[in-house]
């Protein structure tokens, strides 16, 4: 990731993914803890290369795994709303893109109010503030 080669390091990710079950010295907690570190770097790694929809769906296995995990749910919403905003910064737009962009920015001004108003935390919080700059953000580009 920090050479900027992100779908080498997608690739080298998901084929770490895949022998995570097969190490005998990580086990419970351990296991998913590394499991989430990648997923973490996987799902970033999608995210520099405007894959948002690969980067979706890889946060939603985490979520799958720990959806207790704040910090998900807010880069779940944060990945939406740059999904969204890439497709109506289109030059050509499809109805396609724009009815998309408006499921995405709908979904993360759900998650973003839900996250602004958590009581809940984990260890790898999130910024409730920047949460609530985001649900303000989606709110606005509602209201254009």
């Amino acid at each position: 990731l920090m050479q900027e080669k992100y779908l080498d390091a997608c690739r080298t990710y998901h084929s770490i993914l895949s022998i995570i079950p097969m190490l005998s010295r990580f086990s419970g907690w351990e296991s998913v803890r590394l499991y989430n570190t990648i997923i973490d770097s996987l799902a970033l790694a999608y995210f520099k290369s405007n894959q948002f929809s690969d980067c979706i769906r890889v946060l939603a296995k985490a979520l799958h795994i720990d959806p207790s995990r704040m910090s998900t749910w807010y880069n779940v919403a944060y990945t939406r709303e740059e999904f969204a905003l890439t497709s109506l910064r289109k030059r050509e737009k499809t109805s396609k893109d724009i009815g998309g962009a408006i499921v995405d920015l709908t979904q993360a001004r759900l998650y973003f109010g839900f996250l602004k108003n958590s009581r809940l935390r984990d260890v790898t919080q999130y910024d409730s503030k920047k949460a609530q700059q985001h649900d303000d953000f989606c709110n606005v580009m509602f209201s254009i």
